[in-house]
């Protein structure tokens, strides 16, 4: 992945969230840009990439018949990290939260 556009650029002071949707049929192309997308160095800005998808999904995958919003991200060990929540706005909230 040399080029990542993501759906959303959220600016918070030098703070940069870049959130994707991505549906959980697309689990494979999302875990591989997840790992491969790095961000710029020495500009001063974090840049944290969330990708949001609706339902459960965890390293495996999706699973069957699930509501809600799962949101990848990155924990500071460099390990994937898949939060699930039952609302939209308690997703967002996620998408924005600085990792540390």
């Amino acid at each position: 992945t040399e080029n990542f556009f993501p759906d959303f650029l959220v600016w918070s002071g030098k703070n940069v969230f870049a959130i994707d949707t991505k549906g959980p049929h697309l689990h494979e192309d999302a875990m591989r840009k997840l790992v491969q997308i790095r961000p710029a160095q020495g500009l001063g800005i974090k840049v944290f990439v969330r990708f949001a998808t609706p339902g459960l999904v965890d390293a495996s995958g999706p699973k069957k018949d699930s509501t809600g919003f799962t949101v990848w991200s990155f924990k500071p060990s460099g390990k994937p990290d898949f939060s699930y929540f039952d609302s939209v706005d308690a997703a967002i909230k996620r998408c924005l939260k600085v990792d540390v």
